[in-house]
């Protein structure tokens, strides 16, 4: 019973999607907590992806044993492909526009928080003390991937902030919590974020790398590591393969006739009748 529910979790946290255009945004602030290597990594991608982008993430670092599961290009962070987490928690925040730490690293989607998380999924918690204990419980679970909720109308982001700063103690392995925070103040932050207070052409630093398609996938000619890595064990493989065969058939082709072969026995009787 406990591992159906978990499948239909994760299951309605994927695939749920809608093709409405929305003007509000949605941040999603990524913290890791625990102990261990990291395991995601930042690129030079732009801080802005889209629900398909961010489902793809969450299922290429949290459910890799699906090798069908494939990581949307020109995201700022990818799934580390040597470290894989615990268990992730995506902690998805109402009524909130969350700050989030200057140490966390934030990216934003054009769509409401509705498209990436069912509002039927997960628990809701509307104070800190539930809300801290059912994230620790989430984090000890079963499951690889699991929603909790938080009201926070009443509570402001320093507050949840310090909450998930307060659960690091508690936690034991690699944990990585998906912030997903809906507001009209998320994407201008980001974008600030990302410029730095410049307006020299930070638009355009990414035109010579790739672009972004009128469905909002960032496409590049620029090879990703999964790529280098499967040319690479393809390429050696096959020259592995070619230097066996070329050196089994050099050592046939120069292999000595044997005196007790059968040829060397029916020359030797031969040449005793003609005697």
């Amino acid at each position: 019973m406990m591992n159906t529910r978990i499948l239909s979790v994760v299951s309605s946290i994927l695939t749920l999607s809608f093709s409405s255009a929305n003007e509000v945004a949605t941040s999603i602030s990524v913290m890791e907590i625990g102990d261990g290597p990291s395991v995601v990594r930042r690129t030079s991608g732009m801080p802005k992806s889209t629900v398909d982008g961010v489902k793809s993430f969450w299922s290429k670092l949290h459910l890799s044993d699906d090798k069908f599961v494939k990581q949307h290009p020109g995201m700022s962070m990818v799934p580390d492909l040597f470290n894989q987490p615990k268990c992730g928690v995506v902690v998805n925040l109402k009524n909130i526009d969350f700050a989030g730490d200057a140490s966390v690293d934030s990216f934003y989607v054009d769509a409401p928080s509705d498209e990436l998380i069912p509002k039927s999924v997960g628990d809701e918690h509307t104070n800190l003390d539930s809300f801290r204990s059912g994230l620790l419980e989430n984090i000890n679970g079963e499951s690889k991937l699991s929603v909790i909720t938080l009201d926070a109308a009443k509570i402001t982001s320093e507050e949840v902030a310090s909450v998930l700063k307060s659960i690091r103690s508690d936690v034991t392995g690699k944990v990585v919590l998906h912030i997903v925070s809906e507001g009209p103040e998320a994407r201008r932050r980001l974008d600030e974020n990302n410029n730095n207070g410049d307006d020299d052409g930070d638009d355009d630093k990414y035109a010579e790398t790739g672009y972004y398609t009128s469905a909002g996938y960032y496409v590049t000619n620029f090879k990703s590591m999964e790529h280098i890595q499967y040319t690479n064990v393809v390429l050696w493989t096959t020259i592995g393969l070619v230097v066996v065969v070329t050196y089994a058939t050099y050592l046939m082709m120069n292999m000595p006739l044997m005196a007790d072969t059968l040829l060397f026995g029916e020359s030797a009787k031969m040449a005793a009748a003609e005697t």
